[in-house]
């Protein structure tokens, strides 16, 4: 769905017929967006690498600014698996990073190459997951 002035643009991926795009979405080549996902780029992008799987009923969005400069779009790197009833909420997810059932990641949090992230974990805002960790839990 086209939002103000943006388009989503969708390069040779695959995206469910119930998906939503909406906004300032710009999907890679050979990505699959699963049935009942929601990207909303509505006040930053929302960017998907080459490869990545976002699985059913995940819900991706940005916020308008973040705190000391941090970069407020949503960058989802290459390779990246994000399962079943994800939310996230502007990150950046570096290349090969796999996102279990259910996490919620917040707003401002970089998860680095490699690193993965259990079913039903909590990312706190602003937190950094060093490369090639594996993160579970919630410290909420």
């Amino acid at each position: 769905m086209p939002l103000y002035d943006s388009v989503p643009v969708v390069q040779d991926a695959w995206v469910a017929p119930n998906a939503s795009l909406i906004g300032d979405v710009f999907v890679s080549k050979w990505a699959t967006i699963w049935y009942n996902v929601s990207l909303r780029g509505e006040m930053n992008a929302v960017r998907v690498g080459n490869f990545t799987s976002i699985g059913d009923g995940t819900s991706i969005y940005t916020c308008h600014a973040l705190p000391h400069g941090i970069p407020s779009s949503c960058n989802i790197g290459k390779n990246v698996t994000i399962e079943a009833g994800c939310s996230i909420h502007s990150s950046i997810i570096d290349d090969d990073v796999v996102i279990g059932e259910n996490c919620v990641i917040g707003a401002g949090s970089r998860i680095e190459r490699g690193a993965q992230i259990l079913p039903n974990s909590v990312v706190p805002p602003g937190r950094l997951i060093p490369a090639g960790q594996l993160w579970g839990g919630n410290t909420v």
